[in-house]
């Protein structure tokens, strides 16, 4: 067995504890390598305006002299005026501004010295828009339609050759049909039925004659509208409760349902008036108890509903 002198390990011992005292002394730690200064700080708002009660998100960069980000270390956010936007910390280079005023802010961050900033404006929350109708063209793009006097809202339903529209505006809480023209430029108010609390104009022909329903507490009523005549009741068929008109051609045939007791309830059952006013009544298909006419054409062509189900039905008020 071999064996080594404990002078020569001793020696070895020596040298290594020689050498570590050369570089770092026993019990003294490593030197901590300094940080290159902050050369600047920038800060981006994916935003430029902001609607009071909202809040959006603002991030800092931070670069230092040698060209390295700085990610480690938490900017120091401020609002230049907290009356109008406030600024929270929420990581070391984000934030989350909140508008709390109307006007324009600045949001800055900060670090050694540095700064950076960014504007901000920010406003009142709009009011929302009101419902608009509109009239297309391929010539002409979007014609916004303008509502009834008085009207928060325009909603058209129908519109002939000519461009002229129908449909119905909400006016001083009554719901009434109006007619519009681009030559006109304004919606005018086809009044209603006598005894009725709201009406609607759901169709025109090309003679400017305006079909719809007007509304009561206890019946539904079909109208026809033309400038020459004014508000006119189609009539309610015989044996019918109620009337509604959904439809016209050329040639004044009117599309729509006749109203009929049924038990408890009241059922639509589809038909068609000629351009004498006669109503017509459709035999329902197989064993469909009721539907309406939804469309009719100038060779007098009905197209509608029929369901044998009770989804339509509803008892009279």
């Amino acid at each position: 067995m071999s064996t080594r002198s404990p002078f020569l390990l001793s020696a070895a011992l020596l040298a290594v504890l020689g050498a570590c005292s050369d570089s770092n002394p026993v019990g003294t730690a490593p030197p901590v390598p300094t940080a290159s200064p902050v050369a600047r700080v920038e800060v981006i708002a994916p935003i430029s305006a902001l609607e009071v009660n909202l809040t959006s998100t603002v991030y800092a960069t931070v670069t230092a002299e040698n060209g390295s980000r700085v990610v480690n270390r938490p900017v120091e956010w401020v609002s230049s005026n907290n009356n109008i936007a406030t600024v929270t910390s929420t990581g070391n280079l984000t934030a989350r501004v909140a508008a709390v005023g109307v006007g324009t802010v600045v949001i800055s961050a900060k670090l050694d010295g540095k700064a950076g900033s960014v504007s901000l404006i920010t406003s009142s929350r709009p009011a929302p828009l009101p419902q608009q109708g509109f009239l297309w063209s391929e010539a002409d793009g979007f014609t916004i339609i303008a509502p009834l006097p008085g009207a928060t809202a325009s909603f058209p339903t129908g519109i002939n050759s000519a461009g002229t529209v129908v449909g119905i505006g909400n006016a001083n809480g009554t719901t009434r049909p109006f007619i519009w023209t681009r030559a006109r430029g304004t919606s005018l108010d086809l009044e209603l039925l006598p005894g009725s609390t709201s009406c609607y104009a759901n169709a025109i022909n090309d003679a400017e004659q305006v079909v719809g329903t007007c509304y009561s507490q206890s019946s539904s009523r079909a109208f026809r509208w033309s400038a020459a005549a004014g508000m006119t009741e189609v009539g309610v068929p015989a044996g019918a409760v109620g009337s509604t008109a959904t439809s016209i051609n050329s040639a004044g045939e009117i599309g729509g349902a006749s109203d009929v007791s049924s038990g408890s309830t009241v059922v639509t059952k589809p038909g068609r008036w000629n351009s004498a006013g006669v109503f017509e009544s459709l035999k329902l298909p197989g064993l469909t108890t009721y539907g309406a006419v939804t469309g009719i054409d100038d060779a007098g062509n009905a197209v509608g509903y029929a369901s044998d189900g009770d989804d339509y039905s509803y008892s009279p008020v």
